[in-house]
């Protein structure tokens, strides 16, 4: 998978214009199609501050058609969120049926982060990354429940 992201490897210019012009146009008629079921788009942009998030952000935004798409930064959580089951600050914003959200900071974010600087062990590591496939299984069964 990582091969084509090895350094050396490139795109020249020409190729690169027509792959992304291909590739909006059929963005752009997935999400307009998107608009006419009962299916969510949700794509969460995750990683470290300094990361590059708040551009890929962007990125998704030029491509996309702004009509029926939510966008939702998330830092580190309020005391209201934080009295609040773990998920409820992703629940709350998720689309609505037919349209779409791009998430700036994700549910694997804050597990990664503290598994890194040694705040959690490997087992409560484990245990976070459980319940987000949890949580993301959930979505999907309810999407999937309503085709």
């Amino acid at each position: 998978m990582f091969e084509s992201a090895e350094v050396g490897c490139s795109v020249d210019k020409k190729e690169y214009g027509k792959c992304v012009a291909t590739l909006r146009t059929r963005i752009l008629k997935a999400q307009h199609r998107l608009a006419e079921t009962d299916l969510r788009l949700v794509i969460l942009v995750g990683g470290v501050e300094g990361g590059g998030k708040t551009e890929v952000a962007r990125r998704f935004l030029d491509w996309l058609d702004p009509r029926g798409l939510r966008v939702e930064a998330y830092g580190e959580p309020s005391d209201e969120e934080d009295e609040r089951p773990e998920y409820w600050r992703y629940w709350r914003t998720l689309p609505a049926a037919g349209s779409g959200a791009v998430l700036v900071g994700s549910w694997y974010t804050r597990p990664i982060v503290r598994r890194t600087f040694k705040e959690i062990g490997a087992g409560d590591f484990d245990q976070a990354l459980d319940r987000a496939i949890a949580f993301e299984s959930m979505l999907g069964t309810r999407a999937s429940s309503r085709i």
